[in-house]
């Protein structure tokens, strides 16, 4: 806790300390600081908080709660690659697939009358 400009008792956000052993896959395990964990993976880390009943602990009452909360916000932004949306580039348009890439080049073929790329 730390006193606000008012005087009043806040709670101090950081997560200054705190180290998480993870278990990889491999079977081996690391001390990861809690301030990177909670960059790379907010969701699973505040679902490990929880189930392990430190929620109220300084450093996860400030964000677990919240991150828990917007969890499908999170999650919906995640699904929506700006790759996928992208269809041009500089106003040129961008395949994302073989077909693509055959349709703009029939298109380039009858636009200018000339094949633009050859291959060697």
């Amino acid at each position: 806790w730390m006193p606000s400009k008012n005087g009043q008792q806040r709670m101090r956000r950081t997560t200054k300390g705190w180290m998480i052993l993870v278990q990889w896959r491999d079977g081996s395990s690391n001390w990861i600081p809690l301030k990177d964990l909670k960059d790379s993976n907010p969701i699973a880390t505040a679902k490990y908080v929880v189930a392990h009943k430190i929620v109220e602990d300084p450093a996860f009452a400030w964000w677990a709660k919240e991150i828990l909360k917007k969890r499908r916000q999170i999650l919906s932004k995640l699904g929506k690659s700006k790759y996928w949306r992208t269809t041009e580039r500089f106003g040129i348009m961008v395949p994302k697939t073989v077909e693509q890439a055959q349709q703009f080049t029939g298109k380039i073929i009858a636009l200018y009358g000339w094949m633009p790329l050859k291959r060697r």
